[in-house]
């Protein structure tokens, strides 16, 4: 059976601010999603602020709030945003904010491939990146393996892999141990939130195109 949810483990590292920003993300859309979820990181996260009020605090340098703020608008690509497309509207209103950001990105948006299969980068930090995926009914993901973690948030419509089906509010999360082609669902279009902790490792025609380009940018 495949597993909808993100482990106690992983939420309790989201709630301690120990992921990265992308999986973050994820998580916490995932939980805005999923009232089970939100209860858990709710309890963690109290748990944390327990902890942290019996620490020590350390005076914070001058202007290292300012620092900080620039450095976290430079790493999200901020700016001036693009038009918010009109289909944003059918993604869930607790991560319709994060999916609209994806798809304005000033820096990173563009999309790859047919009408039929949009993939949107909104942000990149080392080799992480957040996305944003569009694929209509009957539709594929070409079959791929994984160097690092990829999180998937299923936001409208549902997919089938190896494992099983992904529905609307569905974690799915792979990693090393899986190769897989996500195919969407008969019915509404599949979108998702793609959280890819490193490359993905393409398998045939798509994945020779993938070779001959990384050696030719060596």
């Amino acid at each position: 059976m495949p597993v909808h949810h993100p482990s106690s483990d992983l939420l309790w590292s989201v709630a301690a601010g120990q992921k990265t920003p992308a999986v973050h993300k994820i998580v916490l859309a995932h939980a805005s999603m999923c009232s089970a979820c939100r209860v858990q990181l709710d309890q963690l996260e109290a748990v944390g602020g327990a902890l942290l009020e019996d620490e020590v605090g350390s005076a914070m340098s001058e202007g290292a709030l300012d620092r900080a703020l620039v450095a976290t608008a430079a790493e999200h690509g901020m700016g001036t945003p693009a038009a918010t497309p009109d289909w944003i509207n059918s993604v869930p209103a607790a991560v319709r904010e994060l999916a609209a950001e994806a798809a304005r990105s000033p820096s990173h948006a563009v999309s790859k491939g047919a009408p039929s299969l949009n993939l949107m980068n909104a942000m990149a930090a080392n080799r992480e990146t957040i996305e944003l995926l569009r694929i209509e009914p009957g539709k594929a993901i070409a079959a791929h393996a994984h160097d690092g973690t990829e999180y998937t948030l299923v936001l409208t419509g549902a997919f089938r892999d190896q494992r099983g089906v992904f529905a609307q509010g569905d974690l799915a999360i792979s990693d090393a141990r899986h190769t897989h082609r996500p195919v969407a669902e008969p019915g509404e279009t599949c979108m998702a939130l793609i959280a890819t902790t490193a490359p993905l490792r393409f398998k045939g025609p798509l994945g020779l195109l993938q070779r001959v380009m990384t050696l030719g940018r060596g």
